[in-house]
C-alpha cells in the first residue's frame, strides 16, 4: 500500500466497506447472476430452451450471451458508469464479463461491435459506455473491434422513456446504418451494457444482415 492508498482508503462503491477494489469481492459474488436463460434472447427462464416469445416470434439475433440481471444492485452500477461518468465502476463491469466469458466460453465471433451512440449524444456525455466494454473484451479475448462500420445516423428519443413494445420499435427503425468493411464481416457480435426489451439490438442486426453478415449474438452485462 502507497501513501495515497493509505491516505484516501478504498471503499466497497456497493457495501461501504474498506477494499482494494470499487466494488469489493462478497458484493461481486453477491450479484444477481444470470443463471437459466432463453438462449435466443437472454431471458430469465426456469429451463435453458427457447421462451414463449421467441417461440412465437423469434428476433433476428442467433444467440443471447446476458452475464447478470438487471435488479439491484447491477442497476446501481451501471447507472453509475453510464451517467455518473464513473469508469471505475465500468471497469469493474468489464471485469465481471471478462470473467463470465473465461467460465462459460461462447462461440467466438468474427469481431466485437458495439452498439453506437448518436455522435451529439456521445459528445454530450463524453464516452459510449458499450464501446470501452467491447474494448475490453476486444483485448482479453484478442478478437477485433469495429466501431466504424456501424453508426447510429438518427438522435432518436431516448428507449427507456417509451413504455410500448412498438413505440420502441418505431423509434429505431431506420436509426442505424451499416457500411461493410472488406473483406465484409460474417459473424458479428453485438455488445451493450443493458438488454431491454431488445428493440435497438433488432434493428442493428436487421442492418447488418442486410449488409451481408450472416450471424449476430448479443453479449449484454445485464438483461431485464
Amino acid at each position: 500500500m502507497n501513501f495515497l492508498d493509505w491516505l484516501l482508503p478504498q471503499h466497497c462503491y456497493l457495501c461501504a466497506k474498506p477494499s482494494p477494489s470499487v466494488v469489493c469481492l462478497d458484493c461481486v459474488k453477491a450479484l444477481p447472476y444470470q443463471q437459466v436463460a432463453c438462449p435466443r434472447c437472454g431471458r430469465a427462464t426456469r429451463h435453458p430452451r427457447l421462451c414463449t416469445h421467441c417461440r412465437r416470434e423469434p428476433p433476428l439475433f442467433k444467440h443471447t450471451h446476458a452475464v447478470l440481471r438487471y435488479l439491484a444492485p447491477v442497476d446501481q452500477l451501471i447507472h453509475a458508469a453510464k451517467y455518473r461518468h464513473d469508469f471505475s465502476v465500468l471497469a469493474v463491469l468489464a471485469e465481471i464479463m471478462q470473467q463470465h466469458f473465461e467460465q462459460h466460453p461462447p462461440q467466438l465471433p468474427e469481431v466485437l461491435m458495439p452498439v453506437p451512440l448518436y455522435p451529439v449524444r456521445q459528445w454530450g456525455r463524453g464516452y459510449n459506455q458499450s464501446h470501452i466494454l467491447a474494448q475490453k473484451l476486444a483485448q482479453h479475448l484478442n478478437l477485433p473491434l469495429d466501431y466504424r462500420s456501424c453508426c447510429r445516423v438518427k438522435n432518436t428519443e431516448q428507449q427507456a422513456r417509451l413504455r410500448s413494445r412498438e413505440a420502441r420499435h418505431a423509434n429505431v427503425y431506420e436509426a442505424f446504418a451499416y457500411f461493410p468493411p472488406y473483406p465484409a464481416w460474417q459473424h458479428v457480435a453485438l455488445i451493450d451494457d443493458v438488454f431491454s426489451t431488445g428493440s435497438t439490438l433488432n434493428e442493428i442486426t436487421r442492418v447488418l444482415l442486410a449488409g451481408g453478415v450472416k450471424r449476430v449474438d448479443i453479449w449484454c452485462c445485464a438483461r431485464r
